[in-house]
C-alpha cells in the first residue's frame, strides 16, 4: 500500500493536481514521534546526516529535554549563557548543515 501511495499519479482538474491516496506522512508520523527516530529516517530514506550534539557535551536526549521544559514551561531550567550559546550554535550548524545536505543531494533552494 505504501509503494503506490509514493508512486500515485494526482488526477488534473481544471488546472489542479488531486490525489486520492492519503498523504505519505500519515504513515510515517507514527514513527517519527521521537527525535532519534526521525533522525534514523533522515539518514537511512533521504541519507541526510544531521548534527551530533555530544560534541557539545550533551547527549540528544538530555537536548531535547531541555528544550520540551524551556518550551512549554513545564518545569524551571538553570542554564549558563554560555551553555545557551552552545545550544544556539548547535542549532544553527544543524540548519545550515541540513539546508547544504537538501540543496547538494536533491537540487533544492531553501
Amino acid at each position: 500500500m505504501e509503494e503506490l501511495i509514493i508512486r500515485e499519479k494526482p488526477e488534473r482538474r481544471g488546472g489542479v493536481d488531486y490525489y486520492a491516496k492519503p498523504p505519505l506522512w500519515t504513515f510515517i508520523r507514527p514513527n517519527a514521534e521521537d527525535v532519534q527516530t526521525r533522525r534514523q529516517i533522515f539518514s537511512s530514506v533521504y541519507e541526510i546526516n544531521l548534527e551530533n550534539p555530544n560534541q557539545y557535551g550533551w547527549t540528544l536526549d538530555e537536548l531535547w529535554e531541555q528544550r520540551k521544559a524551556i518550551a512549554h514551561g513545564s518545569h524551571e531550567v538553570e542554564i549558563t549563557i554560555g551553555a545557551l550559546l552552545k545550544i544556539h550554535k548547535y542549532v544553527i550548524k544543524s540548519m545550515l548543515s541540513l539546508a547544504d545536505q537538501i540543496r547538494e543531494r536533491y537540487r533544492l533552494e531553501l
